[in-house]
């Protein structure tokens, strides 16, 4: 149980294959001598993957609310007209509007493009899973809403992260794309065989 527990760990550590294709090879060359049944293992590979999309998202989230801390942060600061910091003088124009609008992440071009890449590398792991194993989908949803990993669906998770990202210069025509046929095959899933399917 302790080695299987360590295994689940790795593929959690390796879910998002792309950046560490290596890394993700090795790993399920090691569960093959844990687990020789390869229904079970499979269940193993999935449910990690998807456990490790949830935590990055979750990460990408702490991202963009630190970011927005610092420029409450910075905003809050009485305005001294020769000292403005370029990020949020956008933001100090905005707030004279009487408008209210939605929050605009500022990220820097290196960290936004990490944090999209990210994203897309999360929805595309677990679309794959949703479409070629969705029994296995199911079962591992329910187990992470159950044990607290998880509160809804990857495509409600994800939701939140779109948002954000969608206020930023950044592309996220593929993040639109595969959230959006996430969100469909989560439908297509039968809420009477997982009720934890799309919970809102």
């Amino acid at each position: 149980q302790v080695i299987k527990k360590t295994m689940h760990q790795l593929v959690q550590a390796s879910a998002l294959d792309s950046f560490s294709p290596t890394l993700r090879n090795n790993v399920g060359e090691l569960l093959k001598e844990v687990e020789q049944d390869e229904c079970a293992r499979q269940g193993l590979l999935d449910e990690g993957t998807l456990l490790g999309a949830v935590r990055a998202l979750a990460d990408i989230n702490r991202v963009f609310e630190s970011r927005r801390r610092q420029n409450e942060t910075q905003l809050s600061k009485p305005f001294d007209p020769d000292v403005v910091d370029k990020d949020v003088d956008d933001q100090c124009h905005a707030s004279a509007n009487s408008e209210i609008k939605p929050y605009r992440p500022s990220l820097s071009a290196g960290t936004l493009a990490h944090v999209v890449s990210t994203f897309n590398q999360c929805l595309r792991s677990s679309l794959l899973i949703a479409k070629d194993r969705p029994a296995n989908y199911c079962r591992s949803l329910g187990k992470m809403i159950s044990d607290g990993s998880a509160t809804a669906s990857l495509a409600n998770e994800a939701k939140s992260v779109l948002d954000l990202c969608i206020n930023t210069p950044a592309d996220c025509a593929d993040a639109v794309s595969s959230w959006t046929e996430l969100v469909l095959l989560e439908l297509a899933m039968s809420p009477k065989k997982n009720q934890y399917i799309f919970s809102t």
